[in-house]
């Protein structure tokens, strides 16, 4: 008893914590610049396409067009099917679009845990507020990522495909490839399970989104996005500290890693040799390809192979910052429920680790030595962690939290 009223307690200190954070952002969404926000970026493709012109312009350049300062000065990393889908935000000024996607992160938010706590209204509650109080939930809300829509599309897909309606899961799927591409593994996943229905209502829909943006912003920006823009962006952020990637493993070892604007650090490498980096990214790319296929192959229900195959794509996507770990929420809260101590050990370790990060990381400064660039790469340990608790707990893990368990 006594145990369970710290618990409660704890948690509603979290929670108070994330209601005062809710406040802020809302705060913030009317009073912040525009170049704070990633969000920034997704706007002013928006503005690019009702105006008629290409939204793959250097996203400085939109800015001084449309009167949106930025601090980008590379063309928008979203894929044309996305800026389709944002387009209709631009008709709003600025504040109040930012505004609109905050609202509708919290929307989606709710709704995922809803699914999870579907007649537990104070956990609820206690787990709404707590987790704004999470550094990459508050992260996404700030920025105006759209990391929580994605969130809720991949949980009703999930559940969809575990109801066995493959087209409403296919078309959630599409629509969440349509955002960002980094969820595209899980077509190979429903290939070799031969949910073959699935795939092709995914592919359907992505390519209609991919058409439609065609057809308004035209072929040529649609073209050199997917064969040029989006590996060029890449680049960029290859040897920034913040990403972490498996590919950025090579670039940490032996070129060092930079920073883009104010935050994150400069490191140096441990061996000054960059024609070393793409091979050994490379060879660390097919070790974790290795990794999540044998667990695979242990026969692991679709159910937990889902939340597996999500955390290795975001790993093995490019470009990998700390609000992606938003995507590994449903997995968590399947090692919550599990009853060996690795599995809830990494659900201390993922809540925990974003924190510490926060408060040890400006303690360093630049030039710093390589270990730092190592230490930076905690989310990707953590999303090795969770790939491995899920794999082995499998059986073990319970997806809806029952009423009694705050």
């Amino acid at each position: 008893m006594i145990v369970r009223s710290l618990k409660l307690i704890a948690l509603a200190s979290i929670g108070c914590v994330g209601v005062v954070i809710a406040a802020l952002l809302i705060f913030s969404a009317v009073s912040r610049p525009p170049e704070k926000a990633d969000f920034a970026s997704d706007y002013l493709m928006g503005r690019a396409i009702l105006s008629g012109n290409n939204p793959y312009v250097p996203l400085n350049i939109l800015g001084e067009q449309f009167g949106i300062s930025t601090q980008f000065t590379h063309p928008s990393p979203h894929p044309p099917s996305f800026a389709i889908l944002i387009a209709p935000l631009a008709v709003f000024s600025f504040k109040w679009a930012y505004l609109i996607t905050l609202v509708v992160g919290l929307i989606c938010l709710v709704s995922s845990f809803r699914q999870f706590l579907p007649n537990n209204n104070l956990g609820l509650l206690l787990a709404v507020t707590a987790s704004i109080a999470w550094p990459p939930v508050w992260a996404n809300l700030y920025l105006g990522q759209s990391m929580l829509a994605q969130l809720l599309l991949l949980i009703l897909a999930w559940q969809s495909l575990n109801d066995r309606r493959d087209i409403i899961a296919g078309a959630l799927l599409g629509l969440v490839i349509s955002i960002k591409l980094i969820m595209w593994p899980l077509l190979l996943l429903l290939m070799i399970r031969k949910r073959l229905k699935a795939v092709g209502v995914a592919a359907v829909v992505f390519g209609t989104a991919n058409l439609l943006s065609a057809s308004v912003i035209g072929l040529g920006p649609v073209t050199t996005y997917y064969l040029q823009t989006g590996r060029e962006i890449a680049a960029i952020y290859r040897n920034y500290a913040g990403n972490f990637a498996v590919w950025t493993i090579g670039p940490r070892i032996f070129i060092g890693t930079t920073k883009l604007g104010a935050t994150q650090l400069v490191t140096f490498p441990l061996i000054d040799a960059p024609s070393l980096a793409f091979v050994t990214s490379a060879i660390c790319v097919l070790a974790i390809v290795a990794y999540v296929s044998i667990f695979l192959l242990m026969k692991v229900g679709l159910e937990v192979a889902f939340w597996v195959v999500v955390g290795a794509a975001i790993i093995l996507s490019p470009i990998a910052w700390s609000h992606y770990l938003i995507l590994l929420i449903p997995a968590l809260i399947g090692l919550l429920t599990a009853s060996d101590w690795q599995s809830k050990t990494t659900v201390v370790l993922a809540l925990t680790a974003p924190i510490i990060a926060l408060v040890v990381f400006p303690f360093f400064t630049a030039p710093a030595p390589f270990i730092v660039s190592m230490l930076e790469l905690w989310p990707l340990l953590i999303v090795l962690l969770a790939i491995t608790a899920l794999s082995k707990a499998r059986s073990d893990i319970r997806f809806r939290i029952p009423k009694e368990v705050p």
